[in-house]
């Protein structure tokens, strides 16, 4: 007689119901506010305003729900724990435990700074969006120092310029402290006796992080551009493609290694149910196929203001850059629902502790399999603080 789990009522569907309401209430509000504006009709600036709110009230949903919650064991469990868990016997395991939910502590608080500078960025692109109505990208191929970037009365240039340099700035730090979270999740920032180890490789990916807006603040005030004809100088439309394309791989770069993780949870974590059905497929479709496409997406941020490419009416317009915004941000909007969706749970049913607290029981695993079997190489000692 085959097993046939009992089907839990689901909090998720509640959940997922109440997102959808929010969302719509959103929509709604703006679409509202778009009919009592001037002609009554939709623009393809209003799509983008749409799809930039949409990506704020994700974030603000993420900054809420996701919490730093204790995996707390019970004294009568303790026994089953150290017989299940590999390599604890002679451990305490309060003091893993201790550590896990520190370390559970840490990588909330890192991903909730991503997610303010994140947010900090999409309200300077929906600002962006609202100050700059009648401006043309393709009118920077013609600039070449910071005197033509003045030459316009409105200074629509140079206020353009000071967009991207606070957006990319605000893009490359969040990314940096996604990077830190990948770092906590993949080596050892806490020792076992509760203390942080060194930062070393953190201060260098800020120190890296400076550089580059460093660099691209000399850029945009045309350092670089020392020469006396136009030629020979890199164009403004240049330079913010470029660096837009740097910060873009850089968060795609990020995003992958933390969502690698992701995919050795689901591994793991393959023999357990959600509530229903619909959360397995769910969550499985996201981690594999969603998630990747959501770190693909970051390499578009360098095009956009290269959208023309794709979307040329060819008339000279910006309607193609704003066409290619308003997709990118909707796949972004859909990549960060699931991964908040996703980080929500895992750390609610403590998935993510068992998960820490299995790596930490398995550390020296592999060293001891190596050291057993003489078909493998040897390597060194290897570390007892895991």
């Amino acid at each position: 007689m085959l097993y046939r789990r009992k089907k839990k009522k689901s909090n998720f569907l509640v959940e997922l119901r109440e997102w959808i309401l929010v969302i719509a209430t959103v929509l709604t509000l703006i679409f509202g506010s778009i009919s009592q504006g001037e002609g009554s009709q939709t623009t393809l600036k209003d799509i983008l305003k749409i799809t930039t709110i949409l990506n704020i009230v994700a974030i603000v949903t993420g900054l809420v729900l996701i919490k730093p919650l204790a995996l707390n064991i019970q004294e009568e469990e303790l026994d089953s724990f150290k017989k299940l868990l590999p390599n604890c016997q002679n451990k305490d395991i309060g003091n893993q435990n201790e550590r896990v939910n520190l370390l559970i502590t840490q990588f909330v608080k890192h991903f909730h700074l991503f997610l303010f500078f994140l947010l900090a960025f999409y309200i300077v692109q929906f600002i962006e969006t609202f100050s700059l109505n009648d401006f043309n990208i393709q009118d920077l191929k013609k600039k070449y120092n910071i005197y033509d970037l003045f030459n316009d009365a409105q200074k629509k240039h140079a206020v353009f310029i000071v967009f991207v340099m606070i957006e990319n700035s605000l893009d490359i730090i969040s990314a940096a402290f996604l990077y830190t979270t990948f770092k906590i999740l993949y080596k050892r920032t806490i020792s076992t006796d509760g203390k942080m180890k060194s930062t070393l490789d953190n201060n260098l990916m800020f120190g890296i992080v400076g550089i580059f807006i460093l660099v691209q603040f000399l850029a945009f005030v045309g350092v670089f551009n020392t020469s006396n004809t136009s030629d020979d100088n890199i164009s403004y439309y240049s330079i913010t493609v470029g660096s837009r394309l740097v910060t873009g791989v850089f968060n795609g770069l990020t995003m992958a290694l933390l969502f690698s993780r992701f995919n050795s949870m689901e591994y793991f974590f393959k023999k357990l149910k959600w509530e229903t059905n619909f959360l397995d497929i769910f969550y499985y479709i996201g981690i594999i196929y969603i998630l990747p496409i959501y770190v693909l997406t970051q390499a578009f941020y360098g095009l956009f203001d290269a959208g023309d490419i794709f979307f040329d009416d060819g008339n000279g317009s910006s309607d193609g850059v704003v066409i290619f915004k308003s997709i990118v941000f909707s796949l972004c909007f859909f990549g960060k629902s699931v991964l908040i969706l996703l980080l929500h749970r895992i750390i609610t049913y403590k998935w993510m502790h068992v998960y820490i607290h299995l790596s930490l029981a398995s550390y020296d695993l592999p060293y001891k399999l190596l050291k057993n079997l003489s078909d493998a190489r040897k390597f060194g000692e290897h570390d007892d603080d895991e």
